[in-house]
C-alpha cells in the first residue's frame, strides 16, 4: 500500500493537457470547448521546471478517447528534455501502454476508464506495477466518468476508493468535472470526505485558480494539488504559489 512517504511534502503540479500535440484546456471537460495556449509542449514543460516545479501531470486527450498514444512522440520529447517527476494519463489501458511509457523514461500511470470498464484487470495492472499506478477519479455528481469525460458511469467515488484501498496504488487524483477549467474554486468539501475515507493519498485537481485555494487543498489534508488552466492564463505563477506556502511554513 501507498502512503504519505510518496510525498515529502504538499506538491503543487502543473498540467500540461495534449490535444493533436498542442497545449489546450477543455472547460468542463468538453472537447467542443477547447482553448489551444501552445504549439511546442516541451517549451511550456521547461517553463514550469524554470519556475520551481518539480512534478508534471501530462494528459494526453486524444488518447483518453481513443485508447491509444496518440500523444507519445510530444510525451517523449518532454520526458528527453525535463528532470520532472512525470505522471501521464489518457487512453492507458493495457500493460503494453505502461511499458512503452516506462521505456520513454515517465515514472507514474494514470488509470481511468480502465478502472470503470475493467476493475479486475485494472487490479492485475496494479499488482503489477506496485506504487506507480495513480488512480484517475474522474466525476460528475459523485459518479465516475471515463472515455476522456464523455461518459459517465454508476459508480461512485465513494465506490471505487473502498475498491482501492487494499490495493498498491501510488495515489489518487480527484477531479469533480463540474470545477475543471472554470476558475471558480474546487470541491473542498468533497476532498476532505474523499481524504476521510481513503487509505492513499489524495491529490486534487479541478478548479484550483487561486494561491488561497492552494492553502486550502493543503490544509484539508491533500498530498498535492494540479493546477492547469490558471497557469496557462497568466492568472496564478508558481513563484507566487511557492512563496506563499514557503513562507507558511
Amino acid at each position: 500500500m501507498s502512503d504519505l512517504q510518496s510525498f515529502e511534502s504538499f506538491t503543487v503540479i502543473p498540467a500540461i493537457d495534449l490535444l493533436s500535440g498542442c497545449v489546450v484546456r477543455l472547460k468542463q471537460g468538453d472537447y467542443a470547448a477547447v482553448t489551444h495556449y501552445n504549439t511546442d509542449p516541451v517549451s511550456v514543460a521547461q517553463a514550469f521546471e524554470a519556475d520551481g516545479a518539480t512534478h508534471l501531470h501530462i494528459v494526453d486527450l486524444d488518447g483518453a478517447k481513443s485508447g491509444s498514444m496518440d500523444n507519445a512522440d510530444a510525451i517523449a520529447a518532454i520526458r528527453k528534455h525535463t528532470r520532472l517527476v512525470i505522471d501521464v494519463g489518457g487512453g492507458i489501458r493495457s500493460a503494453d501502454a505502461i511499458d512503452r511509457y516506462a521505456a520513454i523514461g515517465l515514472e507514474r500511470f494514470v488509470l481511468g476508464s480502465c478502472l470503470i470498464d475493467d476493475f479486475d484487470y485494472a487490479r492485475e495492472l496494479i499488482q503489477a506495477y506496485p506504487n506507480r499506478i495513480i488512480a484517475g477519479l474522474d466525476h460528475k455528481n459523485n459518479r465516475l466518468c471515463g472515455s476522456g469525460w464523455t461518459q459517465t458511469s454508476a459508480v461512485h467515488v465513494d465506490t471505487m476508493i473502498d475498491s482501492l484501498n487494499t490495493l498498491p496504488i501510488h495515489s489518487i487524483i480527484l477531479t469533480d468535472i463540474t470545477t475543471d477549467g472554470m476558475m471558480a474554486g474546487p470541491n473542498l468539501a468533497h476532498l476532505a470526505h474523499c481524504i476521510r475515507i481513503s487509505q492513499h493519498p489524495i491529490i486534487l485537481s479541478g478548479g484550483v485558480h487561486t494561491a488561497e485555494a492552494v492553502t486550502q487543498a493543503k490544509n484539508t489534508g491533500s498530498a498535492g494539488c494540479i493546477i492547469g488552466k490558471a497557469l496557462l492564463s497568466g492568472a496564478l505563477s508558481l513563484r507566487e504559489i511557492y512563496d506563499i506556502l514557503n513562507s507558511a511554513c
